[in-house]
């Protein structure tokens, strides 16, 4: 818990800007917004595209998108609203509107959710990119990914960085408190993240790896532990580390050219809830609320492997056929969709990691980590992995989503779907695909660790 003092330094942005990692630009602190009309001014912009939702911001000036675009007006330019729908998915639809309305401008400036700010980096290829911050609640305002819809697939595809990135505390203060929360859970995938990039490149499933990275973030996150009850009451000094650490994130993406300093099993479990919700039309929880929950599983799971190798190893991987696995992964998914299409999507990427560890040096660099675990495990329990009842207080203390039923309202069955069957969405090796290619993850697991993490939700020894 904070104690009142400042939770955090100045970062010299210019550092990783220097490098071309990052935003061009980044204002972060209290009442950089005023700074916004000096900075689009520079562009020399004479058609200027404000692109938003319908959702209603604050600021301490009012309404957040009526300030900005009466900035904008003042230059003196064409400034011509794009607005969305409120919960607009970054569908192809979207991104087709927003990429239409966005087409005559010589500059966009972005205000709203992570959703609209990827949205914006599409719509603005090739052109200056503003981005006006309005929570703390995912790292992806910093980064050079947008997370689009395809086939109803959760997908990750190259976008570019913001030209300028505007963190103003004091609008991220007046932001619903879940937002917020919600970063803290975006965050907290730092516990579990690194472990499986780590993983992924020393069984030869991932060619790149970068301990800066991967660490960027992850140094700091014993300070975001404790500033957790602080963030969740929306304490000013508490949410700039939290807006810090978000967008040291979103940089450390950018250095790691992918986004896996951020984004392991966990992630994949979340995509999965988003994408059997927008198959059925139902409600589901913001994204880093989830992540937080699914953090806490990936770490469980994490717990059980890292136990099995410390009692002399695990078993020998035995990858499935590709004819077995076509036939899983289609199953899987025609549950979610009848269609095929979310199936064939999915097939064509997890077949790539199929054969990968389908290889004969998948086999042999499995060996070689469990021969050298000893090394290996002092590298991920000291520099990544946390203790999943540390990540279970934290959420606790700052109020936010840590239960299965914190996503699910006891719908528990396509909650075990997305668990259970996550490593098969997708190219990207975690620690799920070790379990289940060493005959140590199935349904049934899954429902241990949610019946896990629920004890360590309520202060219970898992």
């Amino acid at each position: 818990m904070s104690d009142g003092s400042p939770s955090t330094t100045a970062i010299d942005w210019t550092a990783f800007t220097a490098r071309g990692a990052g935003p061009g630009d980044i204002l972060l602190g209290a009442g950089v917004r005023h700074q916004l009309a000096d900075r689009v001014h520079d562009l020399l912009p004479d058609r200027i595209a404000l692109l938003c939702d319908a959702t209603p911001i604050p600021c301490p000036e009012g309404d957040l998108k009526s300030w900005v675009g009466d900035q904008l007006t003042g230059l003196g330019a064409v400034v011509t609203p794009v607005v969305l729908a409120a919960n607009t998915p970054a569908d192809e639809a979207a991104v087709e509107r927003a990429t239409q309305g966005c087409r005559d401008a010589d500059v966009v400036v972005t205000v709203g959710s992570g959703t609209i700010s990827d949205l914006g980096k599409v719509a603005a290829t090739g052109r200056p990119h503003v981005i006006v911050q309005t929570a703390a609640s995912v790292n992806g305002y910093a980064d050079d990914e947008s997370v689009l819809l395809r086939k109803g697939v959760k997908r990750t595809a190259p976008s570019a960085y913001a030209t300028v990135l505007v963190v103003d505390t004091d609008i991220v203060a007046m932001a619903p408190v879940e937002l917020n929360r919600s970063g803290l859970g975006d965050m907290i995938s730092m516990f579990t993240a690194p472990a499986d990039w780590y993983l992924a490149n020393q069984l030869g499933m991932d060619d790149h790896w970068s301990a800066e990275a991967a660490l960027l973030a992850r140094d700091r996150g014993q300070e975001m532990l404790a500033a957790a009850r602080g963030i969740g009451e929306s304490k000013p000094q508490d949410l700039e580390l939290l807006q810090n650490l978000l967008t040291l994130s979103g940089i450390s993406m950018g250095l790691a050219r992918q986004t896996s300093p951020s984004s392991g099993m966990e992630h994949t479990v979340s995509h999965m809830l988003d994408m059997w919700a927008g198959a059925h039309d139902l409600p589901h929880q913001l994204h880093g609320a989830q992540v937080g929950v699914t953090t806490l599983w990936a770490s469980l799971l994490w717990q059980r492997v890292v136990s099995r190798l410390d009692d002399g190893g695990l078993p020998e991987p035995r990858p499935l056929a590709s004819a077995d696995a076509e036939r899983l992964v289609r199953s899987v998914f025609a549950v979610m969709d009848p269609s095929g299409h979310s199936g064939e999507e999915c097939w064509s990427d997890y077949h790539r990691k199929l054969v990968r560890m389908q290889s004969a040096g998948f086999a042999t660099r499995f060996a070689d980590f469990v021969a050298n675990w000893g090394v290996h495990r002092e590298f991920l329990l000291g520099r990544c992995l946390a203790d999943p009842a540390a990540i279970a207080r934290a959420l606790r203390e700052a109020c936010a989503p840590v239960r299965a039923s914190d996503l699910d309202s006891g719908e528990r069955e396509p909650t075990v779907w997305a668990l259970s069957n996550s490593h098969l969405m997708r190219n990207r090796f975690n620690v799920c695909d070790l379990a289940f290619v060493t005959g140590l993850w199935n349904e049934d697991v899954a429902r241990e660790v949610i019946a896990e993490a629920d004890r360590l939700a309520e202060g219970l020894p898992a």
